[in-house]
């Protein structure tokens, strides 16, 4: 079951990538063959046609998909959803339909009021798509359906746009014409979907019928997921409203028309720099779902993180630098370069800004994040028209950028406990990679100036070599950036590992040491104890006695004086010959850790009464349980009826069971007569 929802996720992913991709393929047509002035009667009013799209295609089938698993299908949350949606329908049919004429004055031009009044026809199918979408989101087997439903809506607006271009001729149409009859046209697109969900026929039996315990909160859901995923649609909507209107304070309406129509190029130029975001985000959540702990969050955040700054970062700074180029070969000239330039700078801060809105969505912040959506909306609506009159449609440009940066460093200062050392050391590492990118691009520029000849294929010459060698570059400097990485890592895990060999090494002579020098010690005190002194009766009776244990007790305490000092010699000596004897010898161990280490007998205090009891010895000599072993020593065990001799091979300190028996090898092994008894 998990093995085909991942399947059917991947798939949903790729789907709505193509999806991306048919939304660009019409507008560059679109701006070829009527202009930058047709252009921007066309995009005015498509943001409009965009947050339906995101509504129906994401925000509103996720919100539904959810609630109808939460309430089992039950009849009372299908009513309520449908009610609501169509409340919202039906007043966005009105409000485009009575009041077109007011919203484009509000735009600034009244006579893209008719090319407002067909967004709301649009909106009327708005109910039945999400829902019959919701109940395919709700199940896992379905998602590929749901995604063959969005492209299918998709490429049927793009080609139904792409007709009328084809059909209509363009120079006895005004440009409010033209966009009327592409939004007219497009209505085949949500209509054709429905038929085809209506085909699919998603099952949404109901399960319960139980009355809801609780409000939904269909409608606080449904916002917040549209301003995550939808907030470049927003700022197109503010864009709408106010840029146009700033640029007439300047320029005539004409020249203004142009300028818009410039400004709306990079919407698709934008789309195509961030066509990655989905899918790694996608990738992203999974992987911090799937995390136990804080520390597996920390590192799912870190790769995810690291996998967008890695692509967005060059495609940034590569936009930035063949967009004179590209721009040529897209829209026939060079003109807006440098305001499109500052609209591909968007790429990082809205990858970024996708990520950390669902990372901290997932982490039950969604108050911190509403918080810094409505915090960037705000900076927009303030900074766009002081921007706009002052710099023109690159002050529009530039009030996108700080809208988004104030965002993105919103949600970054609430995440920072997911921050990691490694992912500031990769972020490093990729900007280094996009600086060399930046220079390399930069000295090419000037070696292929003979293909600039002002025609539109030596522009998409240039654009294909300067791409070619920017990725060529950027991913030969980052794999060896990775590479030099990688060893530096394995090196100081190696200089990690040998330095705690060295220290439980050490620790183990030290041991060793202290334990020869115990059992020395031990057995100087058994060898040399004082004699008692013994008082005749004579002695005695003649009064000598007294004075003869004074002289004994005297030479007594010399004698022990003695004894001490040579002991301490003796000690130091024992010392170093055991130093020199670890360092010729190699590795030493006890006899009663021996024993049990190689599971000759099981237990370290069986092992240990039976040496002290003189049932085991060492080449030859009775052995204790302190006697240090080393590699070649031959241990005898006198068991009860047999007599075992092993040959030290190998000393550990610890092994496995399987390979205990790797650590000693049998030299001989005698019976003797059955005792009913364990040891002898």
């Amino acid at each position: 079951m998990e093995k085909s929802f991942k399947k059917n996720a991947t798939l949903l992913t790729l789907l709505m990538l193509v999806k991306k991709l048919l939304s660009i393929v019409y507008k560059i047509p679109y701006q070829n063959l009527t202009g930058d002035a047709g252009f921007y009667v066309f995009q005015q009013v498509y943001p409009f046609i965009a947050l339906l799209m995101l509504l129906t295609g994401f925000a509103l089938p996720t919100v539904i998909g959810s609630l109808l698993v939460e309430n089992h299908y039950s009849s009372a949350i299908k009513d309520q959803l449908k009610r609501t949606m169509w409340f919202f329908s039906l007043a966005a049919f009105a409000l485009f339909l009575l009041g077109n004429r007011q919203i484009a004055l509000m735009m600034g031009d009244v006579r893209l009021a008719p090319v407002i009044r067909m967004i709301g026809i649009h909106f009327l199918f708005l109910p039945p798509i999400a829902y019959m979408r919701g109940v395919l989101q709700s199940r896992p087997e379905t998602l590929k359906k749901l995604g063959h439903s969005i492209v299918t809506e998709q490429l049927v607006r793009v080609i139904a746009v792409l007709i009328v271009l084809s059909v209509i001729d363009i120079s006895l149409h005004s440009y409010y014409r033209i966009a009327e009859l592409a939004l007219m046209f497009s209505v085949s697109a949500p209509m054709i979907t429905l038929m085809h969900l209506y085909v699919i026929n998603p099952i949404d039996h109901a399960q319960s019928f139980l009355p809801l315990k609780e409000k939904p909160q269909f409608l606080r859901r449904t916002l917040f997921l549209m301003l995550g995923a939808g907030i470049l649609v927003l700022f197109g909507i503010i864009d709408s409203f106010l840029v146009f209107n700033g640029l007439i304070q300047t320029v005539a309406q004409t020249e203004a028309m142009i300028l818009r129509g410039v400004l709306e190029r990079g919407l698709p130029l934008l789309q195509a720099g961030t066509f990655f975001v989905g899918s790694l985000v996608s990738l992203t959540m999974t992987q911090f779902e799937k995390a136990k702990n804080e520390k597996g969050k920390r590192i799912a955040f870190s790769n995810g993180m690291l996998q967008i700054l890695a692509l967005a970062t060059p495609a940034t700074i590569g936009l930035i630098m063949v967009m004179p180029y590209l721009n040529a070969a897209l829209f026939t000239d060079q003109l807006g370069t440098l305001v499109l330039q500052i609209i591909v700078s968007q790429v990082v801060l809205y990858a970024m800004t996708v990520l950390l809105t669902a990372i901290l969505s997932k982490e039950g912040k969604q108050t911190l994040v509403l918080a810094a959506l409505l915090g960037g909306i705000l900076t927009k609506l303030v900074t766009t028209v002081p921007l706009t009159r002052s710099l023109g449609i690159e002050g529009a440009a530039l009030s996108t950028v700080i809208s988004l940066f104030v965002i993105c460093l919103t949600l970054l200062t609430a995440s920072k406990y997911l921050l990691t050392f490694k992912l500031f050391v990769a972020l490093i590492g990729i900007v280094f990679s996009t600086f060399i990118m930046w220079i390399s691009l930069s000295l090419l520029r000037g070696r292929l100036t003979f293909l600039e000849t002002g025609a539109r294929s030596g522009y998409v010459y240039l654009l294909g070599v300067h791409v070619g060698i920017g990725m060529l570059v950027y991913g030969t400097v980052i794999t060896a950036l990775v590479a030099f990485f990688r060893y530096r890592v394995k090196l100081v895990l190696l200089r990690h590992q040998r330095r705690q060999a060295r220290i439980r090494r050490a620790e183990v002579i030290k041991q060793q040491e202290e334990a020869f020098i115990r059992e020395r010690y031990r057995q100087s005190l058994m060898q040399n104890q004082p004699q008692k002194s013994r008082v005749t009766a004579n002695e005695h009776l003649e009064g000598r006695g007294h004075w003869k244990r004074l002289e004994e007790r005297q030479s007594s305490k010399n004698s022990h004086a003695s004894v001490a000092y040579n002991d301490l010699r003796r000690q130091k000596t024992a010392k170093a010959r055991l130093r020199h004897h670890i360092k010729k010898e190699g590795k030493t161990m006890r006899l009663d850790k021996f024993l049990k280490v190689s599971r000759i007998i099981k237990r370290r205090q069986t092992a240990k009464e039976v040496s002290d009891a003189g049932k085991i010895s060492v080449n030859g000599k009775v052995a204790k349980s302190s006697t240090v072993l080393q590699q070649g020593d031959e241990i005898t065990l006198h068991y009860a009826t047999r007599t075992l001799v092993v040959k030290v091979k190998e000393i550990k300190d610890s092994t496995k069971k399987e390979d205990a028996q790797l650590m000693y090898e049998i030299v001989e092994e005698r019976h003797l007569n059955s005792c009913p008894f364990g040891w002898t």
